[in-house]
């Protein structure tokens, strides 16, 4: 069943709730912990969506799987490169050669990750790999519980988030080495950029292991003695800024390295989120090292895709209508280019400009968009719409929603989009989920 027919009787009964929603408070109080999180830049839809629980499951099954081919791969490529060559293939700096985590790339074992699905009429596609200690999204399963509470219906109640995923993988790794104090590091050039951050994190933190000391800090804050390695190997860091985000040549992140404290991630999650990857799944030299199970999600939920190159331009030119292009290393919808909206002579100049081994080409999934409402006025609009599955730690959570009524790359911050959750659930859950707003009804 597709996303939109699934929400079909959900959208129906939440927009015969219009005015029980906006008399609760329930939009006043996300707009509030907006204002609270500095986040005016991040608009919020005004209601949440349903997904078909055994889809979601299936979703994070092959997710799991295709994460443990990647991980499979690496290994095979760092034996056959060396950290450099690695580097360089993945179009990466080599000056972080040294605030890389060469063992954690190769194992995956504090894996924070979000698998960008796009919906079709057919099925569902992974056509991203975010995988960070950066990745956007989590807290907006907070903003829904808020949605939640204020309106008194259990939306929330059989489901999981990936803030409470972030947690129990910092409680771990903080077990596992008995370290004793977590901070949350963000660069100062964040902070009150109009984007939601890692407060509510930290929230979340701060409630479960209320005896440990819990700081959110940028590297203007960051305590001079806990870079010495006395306190440097006591030290749980999250990672909240991306290489990109330094003004330092990355002075900073190297001392906090080499004081000796846990870092969760390090840089190797830059080789991890490359686009290429997409492609090197797609490649069938490599599919004698993965399992059956593995391939077979690859080819289900992995739409075709191909580095570009010299031999392939011309006829991937001639295919655009039904590829995206998109550039290895681009965030926020940033180098993504449909090619049925750009001429070929557009496109070309556009990929040899970058330089062609840093593109790929992608089959192009299409949706014909679900009408949710925008703003509080509950006017029902077409949206396309992407949804983010985490698995964080192998735990799966979500669906992170981010939907627009204008852009298929789904890129939210042109003032036309915003971000919601799609909740799991049976068609049973589903049902009495309506059945108790009804009850609720004024």
């Amino acid at each position: 069943m597709s996303f939109a027919t699934y929400n079909r009787p959900w959208l129906e009964e939440l927009r015969s709730q219009k005015e029980r929603i906006v008399r609760s408070g329930a939009l006043g109080k996300l707009k509030a912990l907006l204002s609270e999180q500095h986040a005016s830049k991040d608009p919020l839809l005004p209601i949440p969506l349903a997904f078909d629980r055994a889809t979601f499951d299936a979703l994070a099954s092959a997710g799991r799987l295709i994460l443990s081919a990647q991980s499979k791969l690496l290994r095979a490529l760092s034996q056959q490169h060396s950290r450099s060559e690695m580097l360089r293939r993945f179009h990466i700096p080599e000056s972080l050669e040294s605030v890389v985590d060469w063992d954690e790339l190769a194992l995956g074992a504090n894996v924070i990750c979000r698998l960008d699905v796009v919906p079709s009429n057919e099925g569902y596609h992974f056509c991203e790999i975010n995988t960070d200690s950066t990745v956007g999204g989590p807290e907006i399963a907070d903003f829904l519980q808020v949605f939640s509470d204020a309106l008194g219906w259990p939306l929330t109640q059989h489901m999981a988030s990936p803030q409470d995923s972030n947690v129990a993988l910092l409680r771990r790794v903080l077990q596992d080495k008995g370290l004793q104090r977590i901070v949350l590091c963000d660069w100062s050039a964040n902070r009150n950029n109009g984007h939601l951050g890692f407060d509510l994190l930290r929230q979340h933190l701060v409630r479960a292991l209320p005896e440990l000391d819990i700081r959110l800090l940028d590297e203007t804050e960051y305590p001079e003695a806990w870079l010495t390695p006395e306190e440097g190997r006591r030290t749980l860091v999250h990672r909240g800024f991306m290489y990109q985000d330094m003004t330092d040549d990355g002075a900073f992140m190297r001392r906090l390295c080499e004081s000796g404290a846990t870092v969760i991630n390090k840089f190797e999650t830059e080789l991890r989120m490359h686009k290429g990857w997409l492609a090197i799944l797609w490649d069938a030299s490599y599919h004698p090292l993965l399992t059956r199970a593995e391939i077979e999600a690859i080819a289900t939920y992995v739409p075709f895709t191909t580095v570009i190159t010299r031999d392939n331009l011309d006829d991937l030119l001639a295919r655009k209508g039904d590829l995206v292009f998109k550039l290895g290393i681009g965030y926020g919808g940033d180098g993504v280019w449909i090619g049925a909206d750009h001429s070929a002579e557009h496109l070309r100049a556009l990929i040899e400009g970058k330089g062609l081994s840093r593109w790929i080409a992608q089959q192009m999934i299409r949706f014909d968009g679900v009408e949710i409402p925008f703003d509080a006025n509950f006017e029902f609009i077409p949206h396309n719409v992407v949804l983010g599955l985490y698995l964080i730690d192998g735990q799966a959570s979500g669906l992170m929603v981010r939907a627009s009524s204008s852009s298929k790359v789904v890129n939210v911050t042109n003032g036309a989009g915003g971000y919601t959750w799609a909740i799991p659930m049976t068609p049973e859950e589903r049902a009495q989920h309506i059945t108790t707003m009804r009850q609720n009804r004024p």
